[in-house]
């Protein structure tokens, strides 16, 4: 996980150290994400004010919600640790969901999931996890954990080798397919909240 998320751990005093393992942010990430489905009553969406984006591997591209409520004092601490750092973005939630072409479909070389609308998937995402990390991949998968992120990385390799050949998985076995990650958050919304 980046160093510019730890700070977005709002409303908690929990920091992760530098040096937390792979499994142990897997650990950590599944079971906030399992929590946070899993329990009827958070059905509020977060407030959102802004939408860090950082597009510095060509397998993905994480992002994270920031809450409206942050405080000033967070606000320019997230903004001046990323402000010598090149394509990472705070981008305000407004502009993030009018411009969807902007902020995720430039990222994603080619859509193996059309059939998924990656907008509003990701917005669930976003507002149902807000301070959580994740990934968009490179072919509009989704990436939460470690395993996540090597397969998007491989699936770039052999699509880079050949492209004609390339072919994702079924979605059983895909461990990035948007309906394995956001099927559940986009099912538990009102039409409205889309």
């Amino acid at each position: 996980m980046p160093a510019c998320f730890n700070m977005l751990l709002t409303r908690s005093k929990y920091r992760p150290a530098q040096t937390i393992s792979g499994k142990d942010v897997d650990r950590c990430t599944i079971a906030i994400y399992k929590f946070t489905l899993a329990d009827p009553n958070v059905t509020q969406l977060a407030q959102l004010g802004y939408v860090l984006v950082q597009a510095t591997d060509q397998g993905y591209t994480f992002y994270t919600g920031v809450r409206a409520d942050v405080s000033g004092e967070q606000l320019q601490a997230i903004k001046a640790n990323i402000a010598n750092l090149s394509r990472v973005w705070l981008v305000d939630w407004v502009d993030f969901r009018s411009n969807p072409g902007k902020y995720l479909h430039a990222y994603v070389l080619r859509n193996d999931y059309p059939q998924d609308d990656l907008a509003d998937g990701v917005a669930a995402m976003l507002q149902r996890l807000p301070g959580m990390p994740f990934g968009v991949t490179w072919n509009g998968g989704i990436a939460i954990t470690s395993g996540d992120y090597a397969h998007s990385r491989r699936t770039l390799a052999a699509y880079a080798a050949n492209p004609d050949s390339f072919h994702p998985p079924e979605r059983a076995a895909d461990p990035v397919h948007p309906l394995n990650h956001f099927g559940a958050l986009l099912r538990s919304q009102t039409p409205t909240q889309r």
